[in-house]
């Protein structure tokens, strides 16, 4: 699918590659991130996710090990 860009002043133009180089950076920058962090880093920051959630489903009245699977491993469950 292509498009014809003959519409399009300069300025639009550039507008248009500012947000896409701005969203790739910005990925870029994630996955850097992701790449350089250590695996207790990664396993920290999942239990965290982990944890957020299930305190969101639990506030819903939902179970979060039902709804979540078991929590990642280091660290002891606590009830929500």
């Amino acid at each position: 699918m292509s498009m014809c860009l003959n519409c399009f002043s300069n300025g639009e133009l550039l507008a248009a590659n500012a947000v896409l180089a701005g969203s790739f950076s910005r990925s870029a920058v994630g996955w850097l991130r992701l790449r350089r962090s250590t695996p207790e880093q990664r396993r920290r920051r999942r239990q965290e996710r982990w944890d957020a959630d299930a305190r969101f489903l639990a506030d819903l009245g939902l179970d979060p090990v039902a709804c979540l699977g078991r929590r990642p491993p280091g660290l002891t469950y606590s009830s929500y």
